[in-house]
């Protein structure tokens, strides 16, 4: 027959010694060591304090523009608005733009594809004439266009 033999659970407190834990890694590791000097901050500090320049790893430079009168909790809410109004879009249409709002804003933003927007019923044509100008195609976004089914596309429900 076979016997068990009580476990005697380790149980400590707050007040207990520290059970010191260690990994040691052996072997030849993955990180790439000739880079080693390049992101070496201390480095990097001694280079720009010889120097006087940063490293050239920062390939786009600052834009600086007069924004007054714009505030942060402004945009945001001008972005949720956008992203609220594109998941009203159809399913369909999202998908072209695989559900990416910035891409359905750009694609309309492009007066080239004024024909496409009018075929997936987001637009209507209007002919427009300004002085000296002639007659031109405008894309208007038109709400109520749920009446009128575009080619592949359902209806938008307003």
């Amino acid at each position: 027959m076979m016997t068990l033999k009580p476990v005697i659970a380790d149980i400590r407190s707050a007040f207990s010694p520290r059970k010191r834990v260690s990994i040691a890694f052996s072997g030849v590791g993955r990180t790439k060591q000739s880079m080693k000097d390049e992101c070496d901050v201390n480095l990097i500090v001694k280079r720009f304090i010889a120097t006087g320049e940063l490293p050239s790893g920062n390939l786009k430079s600052p834009i600086f523009g007069d924004v007054t009168g714009v505030d942060f909790r402004g945009m945001m809410d001008v972005i949720a608005a956008a992203d609220a109004a594109f998941e009203r879009l159809p399913a369909l249409v999202r998908k072209r733009f695989g559900n990416d709002a910035s891409a359905f804003v750009e694609f309309c933003s492009d007066s080239e594809n004024a024909e496409d927007l009018i075929r997936m019923g987001l637009a209507t044509a209007q002919t427009v004439v300004q002085p000296g100008e002639g007659s031109g195609v405008v894309v208007a976004p038109v709400a109520a266009v749920a009446a009128a089914k575009p080619e592949g596309v359902p209806a938008a429900k307003p």
